[in-house]
């Protein structure tokens, strides 16, 4: 049968049917060992900062358990993610991975947290969408806003990591690509209570791919050529808790030194290295003040220390007259700390009300900034040491950031219907506030029946980088905006699920404006110089369709399909008036520079000693927007792909495990570079996402 055909048929049937991984088990039975009827009373925290079941709870949420992501024999988070409904991952060309959900997908635009505590980098937005799942034992997602309890960030969703509990053991892996893994979890029960320890080495020479093999294809002015490139990385990893019943700490640090997916910009540079570590220490007590109230003071500090050194000019270029024998560089180094208290509150006024609220201050600070080069941009003139020969005002060195936020949430249970009602209010000392309700009504007017009517507002602040960040000069780079506003959004879902004794049947309907959109202006294109800008609104709907049907008693079924359009318009600022006059007559207002149709189907099969894992992932067509006069002249064309997984265990004894897993086989993969005016610098078919990898796996559990 033809490919084409082959897809047709994939997403007709996917269409119908989808992947829900709602399951929790604490023990090493079978993920299949569990009813439907228990997928869907699993505990879930994220959606109101409280454990519930996940039937129960005011979101629309995917959960992946350490059951899952064994089956599923991924080393990463990105990994298990990907199979969630309406979510599409890539690689970016500075090397960080890209999440886009129901089509959002951006810096910042995404809440990660690690055990509930905010992980992205204040600085930039950015956060660590890879991490290991040797460290992870359970994984919530939020599609839809939730700044109502979290605020910043939580606008297009939200990704909560649990880290692992309750677990001695060791897994040692290894893969292609030189790939290696080692990990060590350890669980103590204390006289006074109970310490938890998870530590972790990775290291691989990355995904080898050559890109920009069609640069024949492309229309951007650009020195780039056909490259293998690869994204080496190291990484170390440290978790440690300790619980007592009265209070608990928790510690988490990870290091990692790797080099570029492509480069710094759209331009190949593979010396680009970057050394990141990000941390945060937690400290949390908890007052039983009477059997309805319980209060919860907590503490909080986070860092961050970023060294990047960025290749900007080859090796042996002449520029200007002046040969760069060695290469041009650009060193930036900043270390960020951030502290932070919060008390919490719970008020179980009684059987069928519940209070949460609570009160934050978060202090932000960019304790230093430093950028360097071995070459002054003004000339291209090339030096042996690093300085700022071209005399930049670094304006984001020093820079702090004080957040107070209050935020209150009731639910109320009457007969067949319970209503989640919140509000918070975030007041920043550098740009402003913000106000964000949440209405949350779920109806279940019979055991196999549920609807969900779900309304919020959230937003995202300017990050330090779009306000300040001026060290791009000449006739290159980016500038940052002090006068940017928040980006908001404001949410509609409509939810439906039904159960039997053989299948769980979800849809879901979304409606999503947001305003004050953030983005680059760029409208010569090219590289040459912009500016971070409110751009514009834009308005995205779609449809999620979920199922897990139970075959037999050794064979699960689970699939999704997710569909959106996205519609796009300038603000209404002179600055943007060709642009809006473009897109009025020749262009258009729909976003294609995203796969539209996702889709996931996997089959989990156990028997015995027996565990195989078979999944398959389908983006749909993709090519260059037409919001600008040069975008409508770029030719990006981004086909379909299709990727199979596998994953096939053994288990000798209780204790031990061996694992083959097998990982994006197929077609290659290709992505939008930078969803801008430069859409086809690395060629019309986009940028080429990693390729198919391997794994070998032992676990042993003591």
């Amino acid at each position: 049968m033809p490919v084409k055909k082959i897809k047709l048929l994939l997403v007709l049937i996917l269409g119908n049917i989808t992947y829900s991984s709602n399951s929790i088990s604490q023990s090493d039975d079978s993920l299949l060992s569990m009813s439907l009827e228990e997928l869907l009373k699993v505990k879930v925290e994220t959606a109101s900062k409280r454990s519930q079941q996940i039937d129960q709870a005011p979101s629309i949420m995917s959960v992946f358990t350490d059951s899952d992501i064994a089956q599923m024999g991924v080393t990463s988070l990105i990994d298990v993610i990907k199979h969630a409904p309406g979510i599409e991952t890539s690689m970016a060309p500075d090397g960080n991975w890209r999440v886009s959900i129901r089509g959002a997908r951006k810096a910042g635009i995404i809440l990660l947290l690690i055990d509930g505590q905010p992980f992205n980098d204040f600085y930039d937005g950015q956060a660590m969408f890879d991490l290991p799942t040797a460290l992870i034992q359970k994984v919530e997602i939020i599609r839809g806003p939730g700044s109502a309890l979290y605020g910043t960030n939580a606008v297009a969703g939200i990704i909560n990591v649990f880290t692992r509990q309750q677990e001695s053991s060791a897994r040692v892996s290894a893969g292609s690509n030189n790939s290696q893994w080692l990990s060590l979890s350890d669980n103590r029960e204390l006289d006074d209570g109970e310490l938890n320890l998870n530590i972790g080495l990775n290291r691989t020479d990355g995904a080898n791919v050559v890109e920009g093999s069609d640069f024949e294809g492309a229309t951007t002015v650009n020195s780039n050529h056909a490259v293998a490139t690869s994204r080496n990385k190291e990484e170390y990893y440290a978790n440690a808790s300790y619980k007592q019943e009265n209070y608990d700490v928790s510690l988490f640090i990870i290091n990692r030194e790797r080099g570029p997916w492509v480069g710094p910009s759209v331009s190949f540079r593979p010396n680009t290295t970057i050394d990141h570590t990000q941390y945060y220490l937690n400290a949390n007590f908890h007052a039983q003040i009477n059997p309805q109230l319980k209060l919860t003071p907590k503490l909080r500090v986070e860092g961050v220390n970023y060294k990047a050194l960025y290749q900007d000019i080859l090796e042996n270029t002449l520029l200007h007259s002046n040969l760069f024998s060695d290469g041009g560089y650009t060193q930036e180094n900043y270390d960020s700390l951030t502290l932070g208290a919060e008390l919490q509150a719970e008020y179980q006024y009684s059987n069928d009300v519940f209070f949460l609220g609570g009160l934050s201050y978060d202090s932000l600070n960019l304790q230093s900034y430093d950028l360097s080069r071995n070459y002054q941009v003004v000339g291209f003139i090339p030096f042996s040491e690093f300085a700022n020969y071209d005399q930049l005002e670094f304006e984001q060195k020093d820079k702090s950031r004080q957040v107070t936020a209050a935020y209150v949430q009731s639910q109320l249970d009457w007969q067949d219907i319970s209503a989640t009602l919140g509000v918070r209010f975030d007041d920043y000392s550098d740009f402003g506030n913000s106000l964000n309700p949440r209405l949350g009504l779920i109806y279940h007017p019979s055991q196999r029946w549920r609807g969900k009517f779900l309304y919020a507002t959230a937003f995202r602040a300017p990050t330090f980088k779009e306000l300040y960040d001026n060290t791009r000069i000449g006739t290159s780079g980016f500038s940052g905006n002090q006068r940017l506003k928040a980006e908001e959004s404001e949410t509609m879902e409509m939810g439906f699920e039904y159960e039997n004794d053989r299948f769980i049947i979800k849809a879901n309907l979304f409606d999503i404006k947001n305003n004050n959109v953030i983005g680059l202006y760029d409208p010569n294109g090219s590289g040459q110089r912009g500016s971070i800008e409110n751009l514009g609104d834009v308005e995205t709907k779609g449809i999620e369709a979920e199922i897990v049907a139970q075959v037999t008693d050794h064979i699960r079924i689970n699939a999704n399909y997710a569909n959106y359009k996205a519609d796009f318009g300038w603000a209404d600022s002179p600055e943007f008036d060709l642009q809006r006059t473009y897109l009025q007559t020749n262009g258009e207002s729909q976003l294609f520079n995203q796969p539209r149709v996702r889709a996931n189907l996997s089959v989990g099969w156990s028997k015995s000693q027996w565990q195989l894992f078979v999944s398959a992932n389908y983006g749909g067509r993709a090519s260059h927007n037409k919001t600008t006069p040069l975008e409508g002249l770029r030719q990006l064309l981004v086909d379909e792909y299709l990727q199979f997984n596998t994953s096939l265990s053994y288990q000798f004894s209780p204790a031990l495990q061996l694992k083959f897993a097998a990982n994006n086989l197929g077609e290659e993969k290709n992505s939008d570079p930078t969803g801008s005016s430069d859409s086809d610098a690395l060629g019309y078919k986009g940028l080429l996402q990693p390729d198919s990898s391997y794994l070998l796996e032992m676990t042993l559990k003591f």
